[in-house]
């Protein structure tokens, strides 16, 4: 399957259903090995339109797979380090666009799998405050 890099920016959605694809070359534990991440909402945007099928093969695939209860051992709640250096960047994005009760969420359920920095300790902090959060200290 070929897609052009930069696809066109696709309409913006706002009932939290969007999608992404993560590709990682191995040796994973590499900073700068190669990686891809394709993210869109709703329908893949032009040039992606290859990916709809593919999209939906998985969906079922992981539908079937979640509503039978094999022995599979769960998924452990770290799957990759790219998904926390994810929600890093989104949180100081969000913060910065003034949606501080998301990036209080984001930075909050970081912070149940590693110590977060003293920079997003305190980014939390006031986005909590910011939000209106009765605990924040």
């Amino acid at each position: 399957m070929k897609l052009p890099v930069g696809a066109p920016a696709s309409v913006f959605g706002c009932d939290g259903v969007s999608f992404e694809i993560a590709i990682e070359q191995p040796p994973h534990y590499i900073a700068l090995a190669a990686k891809c991440r394709l993210s869109w909402w709703d329908k893949p945007p032009e040039g992606w339109e290859a990916l709809a099928p593919w999209v939906q093969r998985a969906e079922s695939i992981f539908e079937a797979a979640w509503a039978t209860s094999g022995t599979a051992a769960p998924t452990p709640l770290r799957v990759t380090d790219i998904e926390d250096a994810t929600a890093r960047h989104e949180a100081q994005r969000l913060f910065h666009a003034g949606h501080y009760g998301r990036v209080a969420e984001l930075l909050a359920e970081l912070g149940t799998r590693e110590k977060p920095t003293a920079a997003e300790a305190k980014m939390l902090e006031l986005a909590r405050k910011r939000a209106g959060d009765s605990n924040a200290v």
